[in-house]
């Protein structure tokens, strides 16, 4: 299993060489193994940079989405967000909403909604760490010293494709178990499949 963890929350942006790789190999996986979802192209203030949204609509105006989520911290990290729009559009609510999901599924009466993939299994927030800080505990100071020796040596972008395919795989594996049955429930529940 890939290395996955809880956001440590430090500041700035998964570096350009992640997550270009993070994005072409996210994209590769989806248009293979889930080629209902297709690429949003559109403008949200919702949608922030380095993300890119998937969606699948059963039935106008009902949009299923899948956000892939690059950190906007001073990671390299990424995770995943679902959720959907009864409103034709993106969802314009709090990314993630405050209510996890229930298993009354309550929140498929909310027009609009968005959590973290991970609190579909129940867990915390979890984030796929890519490349040398993958294997780091970034709330140990020793390995933050690490993390900051390795942001400062360059990626190649074999090295980046390389470093990102176990976590985009780990990702796509967990979005076909958990967030496309939870999907097509919500889809069954709005008389959309």
């Amino acid at each position: 299993m890939v290395e996955c963890h809880r956001s440590s929350g430090w500041d700035n942006i998964m570096r350009k060489e992640y997550g270009k790789a993070l994005r072409d190999a996210f994209d590769r996986q989806m248009k293979a193994k889930l080629p209902a979802f297709r690429p949003l192209k559109t403008e949200s203030m919702y949608i922030f940079p380095g993300e890119q949204v998937y969606y699948r609509m059963p039935r106008e105006p009902i949009n299923c989405i899948i956000i892939l989520v690059p950190s906007r911290t001073d990671t390299d990290e990424f995770t995943i967000e679902i959720g959907w729009s009864k409103l034709g559009r993106f969802p314009e609510c709090m990314r993630p909403c405050l209510e996890p999901p229930t298993s009354a599924r309550a929140e498929f009466e909310q027009p609009e909604y968005i959590c973290r993939l991970s609190h579909l299994w129940g867990r915390e927030d979890v984030w796929w760490r890519v490349g040398s800080a993958a294997k780091l505990d970034l709330l140990n100071p020793e390995d933050q010293v690490k993390a900051l020796m390795a942001r400062v040596r360059s990626v190649s972008p074999e090295e980046a494709k390389a470093a990102v395919r176990g976590p985009v795989d780990e990702a796509i594996s967990q979005i076909t178990a958990y967030a496309v049955p939870y999907l097509d429930e919500f889809a069954r529940s709005q008389g959309a499949v």
